[in-house]
């Protein structure tokens, strides 16, 4: 019963999930710390464990501005669609209440066809900014990846967490001084200040 209210709450699934991860690793750590052998006491190396405020990245971080523009340029074309398609209905209206038959039927076609074009178009816009968005999210994931290894190799740091995943909280407490997202912003920064999406087509 339970599991399955966790299924139907996607964000709670995923905060459980989170929770048992990092309680795990917590776990393994600490039992390889203590574990003790009769001839000699064997202690894992302490682990250093850093996060990354992902909100924060994403609206400091040059490279996700071309990435934000691409979903508003999105949105404006959904909208521009819906705007079409309701003056092509309201066009139809107008046509069908018409005295003339044989203009009216000449006119629906007219006013379908000029529909078709129009949906045709948008469509397309709305495809070619779609894979444009994948393009520049895989760019920028390989980007990030790096930036990320390059200042935990820097700090000498073993394990970086996202501070949330799908806006969820994952990292109950962390000391101000394990957060290294400025950091990762900064390499993110110098590694791709800006990022021009003509190149990307």
């Amino acid at each position: 019963m339970v599991f399955s209210e966790l299924l139907k709450n996607k964000n709670l699934l995923v905060l459980v999930l989170s929770v048992l991860i990092v309680a795990s690793s917590v776990f393994l750590i600490v039992k390889a710390a203590t574990q003790e052998n009769s001839a000699e006491v064997d202690i894992a190396p302490a682990t250093k464990i850093a996060i990354i405020d992902s909100m924060k990245l994403k609206s400091e971080a040059l490279c996700f501005k071309a990435l934000r523009g691409l979903e508003s340029r999105l949105t404006e074309v959904i909208s521009k669609m819906k705007e079409e398609e309701n003056k092509a209905k309201a066009e139809y209206e107008k046509i069908r209440n018409g005295k003339d038959k044989k203009e009216r039927i000449r006119n629906i076609e007219k006013n379908e066809e000029k529909w078709r074009q129009t949906a045709a178009k948008l469509t397309e816009e709305i495809q070619e900014i779609r894979n444009l968005d994948e393009k520049l999210s895989t760019t920028i994931k390989k980007k990030l990846d790096e930036a990320i290894k390059l200042v935990a190799e820097e700090h000498g740091i073993d394990i970086v967490l996202n501070d949330r995943i799908i806006d969820v909280v994952s990292v109950f407490y962390a000391n101000k001084a394990s957060d290294i997202t400025n950091a990762v912003i900064r390499e993110l920064n110098k590694i791709t200040p800006a990022i021009d999406l003509d190149k990307l087509k």
